[in-house]
């Protein structure tokens, strides 16, 4: 039963090539599940998207990944 199993989640913070922040967390299996769906043009304002959508990943280990 894999109920009560943990789900790892990787969640990568990047930064794209015209220098706007993003980021998107990825499934064990390395398939991307959730994106910020916009880009900031500051670290923070990504972050804090960020942290609105980890509220919702009750019952989920993850780590987080800054490759900016």
């Amino acid at each position: 039963n894999n109920c009560n199993m943990k789900k790892n989640l990787k969640i990568e913070l990047l930064k794209s090539d015209k220098g706007q922040y993003y980021w998107h967390i990825k499934s064990s299996n390395g398939k991307i599940i959730a994106y910020s769906g916009e880009t900031y043009k500051r670290k923070a304002s990504a972050k804090k998207s960020l942290e609105s959508m980890l509220k919702k990943l009750h019952g989920f280990d993850y780590s987080v990944v800054e490759l900016w």
